[in-house]
């Protein structure tokens, strides 16, 4: 049993995906707070259309964001993590600015919450607007 984020899952049972927004910082002080949380309050409702029993969504802190998904089924979560950055990538604002995410995902291990970490901050380096699946170190990339 492994606890994460306040939930007890069984080893192996669960994927996650950790992800925050692309330059929102730059994006709050740029077109103002109350845009900031237009976007945040838009990713949300995003978020909540996939919600369901076997899908767990938290806000981890400002515009971090974590997805369990228990019952682990690779290709549906990879896929769903897929859905999610193509839809924030493609909403049209009212300001002419583009938001994206960046995001990195694993399978449950021992130190699943670090692993997804680590990868968030690979796509952020390697050029952002991307969920980065598995380290070129690890074996084959995703």
């Amino acid at each position: 049993m492994v606890l994460i984020l306040g939930a007890v899952y069984k080893r192996d049972e669960y994927s996650m995906l950790l992800f925050d927004i692309d330059n929102f910082k730059k994006t709050n002080d740029t077109y103002r707070y109350e845009f900031g949380d237009e976007v945040l309050s838009t990713i949300g409702k995003i978020l909540k259309t996939i919600e369901n029993k076997e899908i767990s969504i938290y806000r981890v802190d400002g515009e971090e964001f974590a997805i369990l998904f228990t019952h682990f089924n690779e290709n549906f979560a990879m896929e769903s993590c897929e859905y999610i950055r193509k839809r924030v990538e493609n909403i049209h604002w009212k300001h002419p600015i583009t938001v994206t995410i960046s995001g990195g995902f694993s399978k449950a291990t021992k130190n699943t919450y670090a692993k997804c970490d680590k990868r968030l901050y690979k796509a952020k380096g390697s050029g952002k607007n991307m969920i980065i699946y598995q380290d070129i170190n690890e074996g084959d990339v995703k």
